[in-house]
């Protein structure tokens, strides 16, 4: 799906905004109290009916210590000159993952990936008998 209007863009960086401030636990109340706007401009910015400015952006960038760069990412350029494509936008969930992940130490990371890796390799394997996973048992143990 191709954001093919400057409102469609409008609304993408506003939603990254609104993705980003969740991930930071920050209110828009709290927000707009920072940026010292009203709270219905964070509302509308957020919902992309307003327009945001670059200065009000990189406001907003160092107040949730966000590089500017990060509210774009995700938009991809098109065939089309003028239009965009939207890549997938993280999930609430998947965004404080991604957030709380990057304050571990990368040993906690790699163990992380590890536990990751292994519960992938389970679901895969659900539905396929014991013996085609390669688990076994004493003769013994079967035979009860």
């Amino acid at each position: 799906m191709a954001i093919n209007s400057m409102n469609s863009v409008d609304s993408f960086i506003g939603r990254r905004i609104r993705q980003f401030r969740w991930v930071h636990g920050i209110s828009q109340a709290d927000l707009a109290r920072r940026l010292s706007i009203e709270l219905g401009q964070i509302v509308a910015h957020e919902s992309g009916s307003l327009r945001i400015s670059a200065a009000l952006l990189f406001q907003i960038s160092e107040v949730m210590n966000v590089p500017v760069t990060e509210f774009f990412e995700g938009i991809g350029v098109a065939a089309d000159p003028g239009q965009t494509v939207p890549r997938k936008i993280l999930s609430t969930r998947e965004s404080q993952l991604l957030f709380q992940f990057s304050l571990m130490s990368d040993q906690q990371q790699e163990e992380i990936l590890n536990v990751a890796r292994t519960m992938e390799q389970d679901r895969s394997q659900a539905g396929k008998p014991l013996l085609d996973r390669g688990v076994f048992w004493p003769d013994t143990a079967r035979e009860g």
